[in-house]
């Protein structure tokens, strides 16, 4: 087996894609290492570079010289895009000298492989191309912890409230207003709602307009927003005492959305738009495992908010999946392995 090396930043606080080479280089045991950037390269028979970089104006040149070291070593250099289109043009104008350097290169999805062999800048790089799996970031834990929030939502379940949510950082990609136009509409056919978005808001204007929304359609008091959860026990938790989450995605699901994988894993259902493309999740069997035992259930991209009043109000009285979440994630991650180790 090749011996891996991962090229990692020395932040305190990581994004999910240095977490995953974190994760990486930790499943491949002994023949996976990680390395700060700019140190000095360890022994390996390939070095490993996840883009996009944190602090990435900062490190400009960084993983240009170690990947153009590695090749007059007579070293691989693997390169595995978690984004593409999505970055700012600036950043990825600085990943061109990586490109022609790379020996293959992994997609976090086909969404992004497809993004990136539009662009005229894919001439000039291997046609050494694969999609990888990307696993969760996050373990389920095996205990959860209540909280005033969990308990205040419990005992509005055991009153006959339905709870309804969205777990992850709020922004306009995740369509939260019509989340909330969906709220009124379960509100129109008689559930009594509570509508809970775990997570905080990210971008500029963003809690502004959300909370604006909110007044305009008569919901205030109905809906709550978490802020940052950062214990797991405490999260699951909470997603112990939620009956449904929804996330009507425009752009429909994708295998990058960790926080529908996230909800999903409670075993709760989790209504989101389907996929654009119908080989999106076929890389990716704790997709297909979820989709199977009917936790994820897919509705239209252009589903009016009745339609997913309806949907939600589908779940209701159906148990919560039983998954073995420890053996679905380290599953995937054999799948990761493997192919890196092709």
């Amino acid at each position: 087996m090749a011996r891996l090396l991962f090229l990692i930043s020395d932040a305190d606080k990581t994004c999910g894609v240095e977490e995953f080479a974190r994760l990486a280089a930790m499943h491949l045991g002994e023949n996976g290492k990680t390395q700060a950037l700019g140190g000095p390269l360890k022994a390996n028979d390939d070095l490993v570079i996840n883009l996009p970089i944190v602090a990435w104006k900062r490190r400009l040149l960084s993983p240009i010289t170690a990947a153009l070291r590695a090749r007059l070593a007579g070293k691989s250099v693997t390169l595995i895009l978690h984004e593409w289109a999505d970055l700012a043009l600036a950043r990825r104008l600085s990943y061109l000298p990586l490109l022609p350097l790379a020996s293959r290169i992994f997609f976090s999805a086909p969404e992004v492989m497809a993004q990136f062999e539009a662009t005229p800048v894919s001439r000039i790089a291997t046609k050494r191309r694969q999609i990888l799996p990307i696993p969760p970031n996050f373990v389920v834990p095996g205990w959860t912890q209540t909280t005033p929030l969990s308990n205040s939502l419990a005992a509005d379940r055991v009153r006959g409230k339905f709870v309804l949510a969205q777990f992850g950082s709020i922004y306009p990609k995740k369509d939260p207003m019509v989340v909330l136009d969906a709220a009124v509409e379960l509100m129109r056919q008689g559930a009594d709602l509570r509508t809970v978005f775990i997570g905080s808001f990210i971008g500029e204007g963003v809690e502004a307009e959300f909370w604006s929304h909110v007044d305009a359609l008569g919901l205030r008091g109905r809906v709550e927003v978490t802020g940052y959860v950062q214990s797991a026990a405490e999260l699951y938790g909470i997603f112990a005492e939620v009956d449904a989450f929804l996330y009507p995605l425009a752009e429909g699901l994708t295998s990058r959305r960790a926080s529908v994988l996230a909800a999903a894993l409670s075993g709760k259902p989790v209504i989101v738009s389907g996929p654009q493309r119908s080989d999106s999740l076929a890389h990716h069997r704790l997709f297909r495992s979820l989709l199977a035992a009917g936790t994820i259930r897919f509705v239209p991209r252009d589903a009016r908010p009745a339609d997913l009043a309806d949907a939600v109000l589908a779940t209701r009285g159906v148990a919560p999946a039983r998954l073995v979440a420890a053996t679905e994630v380290e599953a995937i991650w054999d799948d990761v392995v493997a192919a890196l180790d092709a």
